[in-house]
C-alpha cells in the first residue's frame, strides 16, 4: 500500500499528529491505508477532488440558465465545451461567449446553456497544486483527525474490515467518523463542499 497521489496528508504529518516517533515505521502501511481512506471519505463528503487533475468529457445537464457548476474547483483552465448529442456530431461552444469563474467553479454564458440531459461536455483542469505546496492545512488537519480516531479506536469509528498484513480498510461511512470532531473542523469541512453535493 502506498499513498494515493491526491492524499490529503502525508506519513510524516500523520505520525506527528499521532505523536509517533519518526523512526517508528512499523505501522506505515496501516497509516497509508488510513490516510487514503480518510482522503476518499473527505472527497466524497465534499463532492470534489482537491488535487489538480484533468477532467475529460465531463457531462452536465444543460439547465436552461446561464450557469454551469463544474464538479471540481478551483478551475485552472477550460480546454473545450461541446454541445453533446449521441446521435449527431458535437458542436464546440465559442470560448468568446462564456466566462470562467475559476474560484467559484462555474462557467457563465450570457446566452444560456441549452436545456437537456447530459448534453454539455466539458474538458478542463481543476484543483490545487499539491506539488507547489497548495494543499490546505485545514484539510490536512481534518484528514489527520480522522486517521487518529480510527488509529486509536478502530472498532468504534467505522472500520468495517481490516486485513492485517495487507491493511485493506473499509469504512462504514463518513457519519461515524465526523461524529465527535470539533465543531470548527466540521464547519470548515462543509465550507469545501460543492454546491451540488449532498452535504447540508
Amino acid at each position: 500500500m502506498s499513498l494515493v497521489a491526491h492524499a490529503l496528508s502525508s506519513l510524516e504529518s500523520a505520525r506527528e499528529y499521532l505523536q509517533l516517533a519518526d523512526t517508528d515505521i512499523t505501522r506505515d502501511r496501516l497509516l497509508e491505508s488510513m490516510i487514503n481512506a480518510a482522503t476518499g471519505l473527505i472527497e466524497n463528503y465534499c463532492g470534489r477532488r482537491f488535487k489538480k487533475t484533468t477532467y475529460t468529457d465531463e457531462l452536465h445537464d444543460g439547465n436552461g440558465t446561464q450557469y454551469i457548476f463544474l464538479r471540481n474547483r478551483p478551475i485552472v483552465s477550460v480546454t473545450s465545451i461541446y454541445s453533446h448529442d449521441p446521435v449527431v456530431t458535437d458542436v464546440l461552444y465559442d470560448s468568446d461567449y462564456y466566462v470562467v469563474y475559476n474560484n467559484q467553479g462555474y462557467i457563465y454564458r450570457a446566452g444560456g446553456w441549452t436545456f437537456g440531459h447530459q448534453n454539455i461536455k466539458i474538458t478542463y483542469i481543476a484543483g490545487l497544486d499539491f506539488d507547489a505546496g497548495d494543499r490546505p492545512a485545514e484539510l490536512e488537519e481534518i484528514c489527520n483527525a480522522l486517521v487518529s480516531k480510527t488509529f486509536n479506536n478502530p472498532t468504534k469509528y467505522g472500520i468495517e474490515s481490516e486485513k492485517i498484513g495487507q491493511y485493506s480498510i473499509k469504512y462504514a461511512g463518513i457519519a461515524n467518523l465526523v461524529e465527535g470532531l470539533p465543531a470548527d473542523l466540521i464547519n470548515r469541512l462543509k465550507m469545501y463542499a460543492n454546491m451540488e453535493s449532498d452535504v447540508v
